[in-house]
């Protein structure tokens, strides 16, 4: 079965069956086959979603960079929905690794949702001048 959200699904059902129910009904070999099979399983989901972070976090990084560098140089602020994973801290740090960049500080309002949650952060610098208006 290739890695998916069904098979990670499937891992911790065999886990749960295998804690639970299978106690008395298979030999203690099999069972640790069986739990060190699931444990690869799960290595191999922790791996994915440190990968899948890694890109949004780039994702979201050259979004804001090219925003600012191209039509937006001149504008105060951004704002986005991104199709990124919901991830306030993933969020954040993209926005500090994006705006240490730039010497004038402009404002960021970014959005990521799924079909569970919604996550937002903005960024508004110490000093903004009060006539900008996005």
């Amino acid at each position: 079965m290739r890695f998916s959200l069904e098979k990670l699904t499937y891992a911790a059902t065999l886990k749960t069956e295998n804690e639970r129910d299978l106690k008395g009904l298979i030999p203690a070999l099999r069972r640790s086959d069986f739990t060190a099979r699931i444990k690869a399983i799960e290595a191999e989901g922790i791996k994915m979603a440190k990968e899948k972070a890694k890109a949004d976090e780039k994702q979201v990084v050259s979004t804001i960079q090219k925003f600012f560098e191209g039509e937006g140089e001149k504008k105060p602020g951004m704002v986005a929905v991104l199709d990124v994973t919901p991830d306030p801290r993933l969020l954040t740090t993209s926005i500090a690794i994006a705006m240490k960049k730039w010497t004038t500080k402009k404002s960021v309002y970014l959005f990521a949702a799924d079909r569970a949650r919604v996550v937002y952060t903005c960024y508004v610098p110490q000093v903004i001048p009060c006539h900008v208006i996005f």
